[in-house]
C-alpha cells in the first residue's frame, strides 16, 4: 500500500467514529475530524520510531512512509 492509500485508509477507519446522527436527519460524515485523529494517528507512530535510538534502514524507511501518509493527509484537506 502506497503513502497516499494508507492516509485514505485511516480517514476511512475514523470517518464511522466520527459520523453525528442529527435528529430526524441522514447521518453526517466529519471528514475533518476524521482527519485530524488520522493526523494524530500518524504523528504517534512516527513518535515511537523516533524512540528508537538503534536505527537501521528499514525503520528509517518506515519513518520516511509515515511522513509521507501525514504529508498525504494534509493534502486531502482542500479535497474534503
Amino acid at each position: 500500500m502506497n503513502a497516499k492509500d494508507r492516509a485514505w485508509d485511516l480517514l476511512l477507519k475514523f470517518l464511522p467514529t466520527t459520523r453525528t446522527y442529527p435528529e430526524n436527519e441522514a447521518p453526517v460524515d466529519n471528514y475533518e475530524i476524521a482527519q485530524e485523529c488520522a493526523l494524530l494517528t500518524v504523528g504517534e507512530i512516527l513518535s515511537d520510531y523516533e524512540a528508537i535510538t538503534l536505527r537501521d534502514i528499514i525503520i528509517q524507511e518506515r519513518i520516511d512512509f509515515w511522513i509521507e501518509v501525514r504529508l498525504e493527509l494534509e493534502l486531502l484537506t482542500g479535497k474534503l
